[in-house]
């Protein structure tokens, strides 16, 4: 029996790919996680209008969904020993007042409180000035 080249390699390379095609099994990733786990989004700027968003993610039977925390008591903790009391304007969202604006230079911690009793606090973060930009450009690629 006389193969040609061409049809060995052919074979081969069928063979090979058949073998890398059978030893692949689809791997389905499942998490199993019941548990609550809270979600804080928020800042201080040197502009009104700060706000803190905070939620309650939930992972039940394959199903993810976010819910506002309701009803906490929290607050904003400045360097200079001040204290921004947060008012619950909608559910799960926390404002400053009108009037605050943060002030460069100082630090500014969160904390609040859950309906159930358990206090969380931020880390102390120091607000700075934006960097300056120092060139703005645009270029079309038409690729």
């Amino acid at each position: 029996m006389n193969i040609r080249p061409k049809t060995t390699l052919f074979l081969c390379l069928l063979l090979t790919m058949s073998a890398f095609y059978g030893c692949v099994e689809p791997y389905d990733i499942t998490y199993s996680l019941n548990a609550n786990v809270l979600s804080v989004e928020g800042f201080v700027s040197d502009q009104v209008g700060t706000t803190v968003s905070i939620n309650i993610a939930r992972n039940s039977n394959n199903s993810y969904y976010s819910e506002p925390l309701k009803k906490c008591v929290a607050e904003i903790r400045a360097s200079d020993g001040s204290t921004i009391q947060l008012q619950e304007v909608a559910d799960g969202i926390y404002a400053a007042p009108a009037n605050f604006k943060g002030k460069i230079g100082q630090t500014y911690q969160l904390t609040f409180k859950t309906p159930d009793g358990k206090t969380y606090e931020s880390s102390k973060e120091l607000l700075s000035t934006s960097p300056e930009i120092k060139k703005i450009y645009q270029q079309f690629d038409p690729n």
